[in-house]
């Protein structure tokens, strides 16, 4: 019947949005780890401090588990599982960098390997953006599918009525907990980066950014006191940051730079 036809079409793209919802979120914890792995592997080498070694580990693994996961709940789609393993592949080569950089001694080599590490964590992006991006455009086909095959009928709109309101409560639920859970993400960032800023101060030392596609450069708060300015006082540029280097080191601190 035409009531079946149509419910039975609904069931189906209320399927795909659950997948598309459940992989889109499963990417995001993805990227969440990787920051949270890069960020205690920093720490470990600042400060040698075995518990930040020991949560590295468990990002680690908590990484592999979701791309595992990702891998299996795209085993349909030849593109997105396509994507998923050139991703868990990069990946691997990624924590194979920082795995060795744990192991290194001189400064050069932790400089040769944060290069390496931000070229592969580039890879990494654009490949998960490429799912995330084929995910949405899948939902956005399947919802124009949707759109054309619906029939309704009188007792076809009360049953979608009916439904709508069930799955809008269960989604309201389901989006109060993914908040709470997103609150307590936060905090634990906030924690790390206090972690990482009061290293900073103790061992006199610095983070920055650069921002390749817009080529914009941010400095943690520590660099600016280092360098006698209050935090933010204005926008630090590279510009800045070279007049601070010393002339003999100007030279090969600009080659350097030309090599990132």
């Amino acid at each position: 019947s035409v009531s079946y036809r149509n419910t039975y079409n609904l069931m189906n793209f209320v399927d795909n949005v659950k997948q598309t919802n459940f992989i889109l979120n499963t990417v995001h914890k993805i990227q969440l780890n990787l920051v949270y792995a890069e960020n205690e592997n920093r720490a470990y080498i600042i400060t040698k401090d075995a518990s930040y070694l020991n949560n590295y580990k468990l990002d680690k693994n908590n990484t592999f588990k979701l791309l595992d996961t990702l891998a299996e709940y795209t085993a349909s789609n030849v593109s997105q599982h396509s994507y998923c393993l050139k991703t868990i592949s990069l990946v691997k080569q990624r924590f194979d960098i920082i795995d060795k950089n744990i192991e290194k001694k001189s400064a050069s080599d932790v400089l040769k390997m944060l290069n390496e590490g931000k070229w592969k964590m580039t890879q990494i992006k654009s490949s998960l953006y490429k799912i995330t991006k084929n995910e949405k455009n899948s939902l956005n086909e399947n919802q124009s599918s949707y759109d054309n095959s619906v029939m309704f009928t009188p007792f076809f709109t009360l049953i979608t009525v009916l439904f709508t309101l069930a799955v809008f409560l269960l989604s309201y639920r389901k989006i109060n907990k993914d908040v709470e859970k997103l609150i307590l993400t936060n905090k634990q960032l906030e924690i790390t980066n206090e972690s990482i800023k009061t290293a900073e101060v103790i061992v006199n030392f610095a983070i920055w950014h650069c921002d390749y596609a817009t080529d914009k450069i941010t400095f943690s708060d520590n660099q600016y006191t280092m360098l006698g300015y209050k935090i933010n006082e204005h926008d630090l540029t590279l510009k800045d940051i070279l007049n601070f280097v010393h002339p003999d080191d100007l030279y090969h601190f600009k080659q350097e730079l030309n090599k990132m």
